[in-house]
């Protein structure tokens, strides 16, 4: 068999589409070959696993022992269903980029992404959405990509993530009777940081002071690019502006109705006070 030609990753990072098609062609394969185009069959250990037969290269000693095992499909099945990058020589952030390039987004992964992976990548060859070949083949990319998407996203070596929160304006004391003022505005805010941690304590030390709450849920896929992180948090100042102009317009009218009850409140004085000479 000929020596074929490393896969270069920079050129994935970059979105070259051809390199990325390498990646998943080699992982739709029992045995890959890996990112050197170096492995053989004979490097891995084969075992029955779900969906359909599965692979792990020798070298994962501790794994190979474990699904050797006789009873492996039914004991600790949720180990045997986290497949892991490295089991076929790849990394987290590898496979990330190639998904990445090949238009898979979101904070998770599964086999319907990989469906469009398919036929966006080899249109020629899974063109039937509902062959059973394009089934097989999203679901052993789902089976193995899916992990290293969710690590690589936690992992922090893929620079820093666009991470978004949900946060609203503190609470105002007291209870809000039916049609009263609106007293409490959320948004969506944007952060550049590398890990989900680094972003909890980005909110609490520049926002801690202004926020009902800091212990809220982040979520983050894809690399952040500064302008567009500007861009999103601009969007959510003009949501601000649109409730602080809500909030002089309910004034406004909280206004009027305290006039309301001042003029009320004199003449009620003054009526009482005449008819009392």
């Amino acid at each position: 068999m000929p020596k074929l030609r490393a896969i270069d990753f920079n050129k994935i990072k970059n979105g070259n589409l051809d390199e990325a098609r390498r990646v998943v062609k080699d992982l739709l394969m029992l045995t890959p070959r890996g990112p050197n185009q170096n492995l053989r069959g004979k490097d891995y250990f084969k075992f029955d696993a779900s969906p359909g037969k599965e692979a792990i290269l020798t070298s994962h000693q501790n794994y190979v022992e474990h699904f050797a095992r006789p009873d492996a499909r039914d004991y600790n099945f949720g180990w045997s269903n986290s497949r892991r990058s490295d089991w076929w020589g790849y990394t987290n952030e590898q496979l990330y980029f190639t998904a990445k390039a090949l238009g898979a987004q979101g904070t998770w992964v599964g086999e319907s992404d990989f469906r469009d992976v398919l036929r966006k990548a080899f249109p020629e060859i899974y063109h039937n959405y509902r062959s059973a070949k394009l089934t097989r083949g999203s679901r052993r990319l789902a089976s193995r990509f899916s992990t290293a998407w969710s690590e690589a996203i936690k992992g922090g070596k893929i620079g820093d993530l666009a991470f978004k929160c949900s946060i609203s304006t503190p609470s105002v004391p007291g209870r809000r009777s039916y049609g009263g003022p609106t007293t409490q505005v959320g948004l969506e805010m944007s952060f550049a940081c590398r890990t989900q941690e680094e972003a909890k304590m980005m909110l609490a030390t520049t926002l801690g002071h202004a926020v009902d709450d800091t212990d809220v849920c982040f979520s983050a896929w894809q690399a952040a690019e500064p302008a567009d992180i500007l861009a999103k948090n601009v969007d959510q100042l003009a949501r601000l502006a649109r409730a602080k102009e809500k909030a002089n317009e309910e004034m406004a009218q909280l206004q009027q109705f305290l006039d309301n009850i001042d003029t009320l409140e004199e003449a009620v004085q003054l009526y009482s006070m005449t008819i009392c000479e």
